[in-house]
């Protein structure tokens, strides 16, 4: 007698007549079900029933009918207010047009879904978590990969849409990182002492989590009162309004920011075919220059045409990055679709998507002997809406510059040997005192002393970080399992390690990604002969620990080290490692490796890189010196492995 269950258990008889492809049975059991929800007054039920009736009248090639029933379901959820309703008509009709072939119907839709996202997240965006924000973007994601795929298809007859892609992506790109900081700020600057009270609560349990993250305990527990406290700190902090308050950012913005000289371009990625996730993806272009009446959309490559060149699994030797960098793959699939649009440009601002993070563009050849960066001065940004912002690196009086170098790795009671002794960088961070100790007030840390202790400490108190020691990123396990077919095995490693497994699970097997990228420092060695229960710090500075601190006085930190730049790829995230890490602890200019880095030629780089930096007092400045000195020089694995991301 449960009609309403009944409705429910019709419903998905009807579903499952459809994927059998008996429309005749889905139709029958549907009409059934409709019937049921208006003898119940179940209107719910009814838009459902009218949605599902009309997308088989699609099947059909019958669109009066299907058009007209799906109609209907819009109008009953807006008059009842369901979302998830109103997305699903709203999702049939888009098809619907776009199978028809009236592309202007269709993209009326498309922008109505995607404008409903914007306004979902802002609603809820306001009362979740990070972890719940993740997750609960990655429900609204289709609709974006739609609305790039869609402009994409119809670029040529309304080069307008481009307005709209550009907009969006300004929203998307790193967005959770962007609400997460603006709550931080607004809750250090609140003037509240027990909000802010609470602020230090959360981060205490979140260092707590990286513990057991470390030590391979059990942190649902943690998790669950982290969730709980952050919540509560969205709400009362109202961050994420304050984060939206004024009109967002649009390409007009950048295009007034732009010189005649110059170019904003935002890289974007989509499936090729519309509504179909699991297509072929695409890159492309977006880009503005000064006089540019919209957005210009420029088709670049395939991501299985980048992966051919740079693996699925980063690989960072020497052989490996000159077969990337001395030969035209890079240069057919990124470059020669750009360089049209970009003769006559001095400089490009740019933000990477998908595998073109792992990319060094300075690096990329436009010729038998050229390269980009002799042609271009690049500025790599996490998202062109950063160039509205003004900050730059003071070099004065009250500067405070941390060193850490000539790490000892080994202590009396090392068993094993990971990480080597790198002599260059204890006469990297002597030349870089010497260059700027009359300048600044200079924290000079090596040997044993370059311990994490003193690096947390100095982290939060520092205006320049200079870290020259050993780095690491490991790939995702699941990706490696899937390549190989075999459990990551400690032989098998870059640093191998001994009898322990400690470091293993801790920084190798880990699944979040954070804990898979790091820095060595003072007694690192030791890590791999710990296990769960020793006290203290491992030696070994996690991401994840690193996103625990506040550094929003740290304007530069340099991260002179192997494959600091790296990390898992999430979307319009980025990357998930180290960067990510120091911009969600407030640093704004990271300099950071994307492959193994030589010691001597290394200690070459930073030397020049300080000398240029006291000379202009520009972070971009001195970097594009450097590089333009070093690339005259050296072959590109030497120098080009370093990027500036502000």
């Amino acid at each position: 007698g449960d009609k309403q269950g009944m409705g429910i258990s019709l419903t998905y008889i009807a579903s499952i007549s459809l994927l059998n492809g008996d429309t005749a049975t889905a139709i029958e059991y549907q009409n059934y079900a409709l019937e049921l929800s208006k003898e119940l007054g179940d209107n719910r039920g009814i838009a459902g029933s009218l949605n599902q009736l009309g997308f088989i009248h699609l099947l059909k090639d019958e669109y009066t009918e299907g058009f007209e029933l799906l109609t209907q379901s819009l109008t009953i959820s807006n008059e009842i207010g369901s979302q998830l309703d109103k997305r699903n008509a709203l999702v049939s009709l888009l098809k619907g047009y776009l199978w028809k072939g009236d592309f202007k119907e269709a993209e009326k839709y498309l922008q109505e879904l995607v404008e409903m996202r914007k306004r979902d997240i802002k609603t809820n965006f306001a009362i979740l978590s990070e972890q719940e924000k993740s997750m609960y973007f990655k429900t609204m994601a289709e609709e974006y990969d739609n609305l790039y795929a869609y402009g994409n298809l119809t670029y040529a007859s309304n080069p307008a849409i481009t307005t709209t892609l550009y907009d969006n992506t300004l929203m998307l790109k790193g967005l959770l990182l962007k609400s997460s900081t603006a709550m931080r700020e607004a809750i250090l600057t609140s003037k509240e002492p027990d909000l802010i009270d609470q602020y230090h609560e959360w981060i205490a349990i979140k260092v707590q989590i990286a513990d057991a993250y470390a030590k391979g305990f059990d942190s649902d527990s943690l998790e669950k009162a982290a969730n709980v406290l952050e919540a509560s700190l969205v709400k009362k902090s109202a961050a994420f309004d304050d984060f939206y308050i004024g009109d967002p950012t649009s390409w007009e913005d950048i295009k007034n920011k732009l010189e005649k000289n110059e170019t904003a371009i935002e890289f974007i990625r989509f499936p090729k075919d519309l509504m179909n996730e699991d297509s072929e993806v695409i890159y492309a272009a977006l880009t503005i220059q000064a006089d540019s009446k919209q957005p210009k959309l420029i088709q670049l490559c395939t991501e299985k045409d980048l992966e051919k060149v740079l693996g699925k699994i980063t690989s960072t030797s020497i052989s490996h990055v000159n077969e990337v960098y001395s030969n035209n793959a890079l240069t057919e699939l990124i470059w020669n679709p750009l360089k049209t649009e970009l003769q006559g440009m001095d400089r490009v601002f740019f933000s990477p998507v998908g595998l073109l993070h792992k990319i060094a563009f300075s690096a990329i050849r436009t010729g038998e002997t050229g390269l980009v960066r002799d042609q271009l001065e690049l500025v790599q940004l996490n998202s062109t809406e950063q160039m509205l912002s003004d900050d730059k690196v003071q070099i004065n009086d009250n500067t405070v510059a941390s060193l850490f170098g000539g790490v000892k790795y080994n202590t009396d009671t090392s068993e094993h040997v990971i990480w080597n002794y790198l002599p260059g960088t204890l006469a990297e961070i002597d030349s870089i005192k010497s260059t700027i100790d009359a300048k600044v007030t200079v924290n000079y840390l090596n040997g044993l002393d370059a311990t994490e202790e003193r690096f947390k400490q100095l982290a939060e108190e520092s205006t320049i970080l200079h870290i020259a020691s050993h780095g690491f990123f490991y790939p995702d396990p699941e990706l490696v399992r899937q390549e190989t077919q075999v459990e990551l095995d400690q032989d098998e490693l870059a640093f191998r390690g001994g009898s322990s497994n400690y470091g293993i699970w801790n920084f190798v097997n880990n699944e979040n990604p954070l804990m898979r990228s790091g820095i060595a420092l003072a007694a690192a060695n030791d890590a791999w002969q710990r296990n769960a229960f020793s006290e203290g710090e491992d030696g070994v500075l996690s991401a994840q620990e690193v996103s625990n601190l506040n550094m929003t006085t740290t304007e530069l930190v340099v991260l002179s080290a192997c494959e600091t730049g790296l990390g898992d790829i999430r979307g319009s995230e980025g990357v998930y490692g180290l960067q990510r890490a120091f911009k969600m602890a407030g640093v704004n200019y990271l300099i950071m490796s994307l492959w193994q880095v030589p010691d001597k030629e290394t200690a070459e780089f930073m030397t020049l890189f300080y000398q240029h930096l006291v000379e202009s007092k520009d972070v971009r400045i001195a970097f594009n010196k450097t590089q333009s000195v070093l690339s005259a020089l050296y072959e590109p694995y030497y120098w080009a492995a370093f990027i500036l991301v502000e």
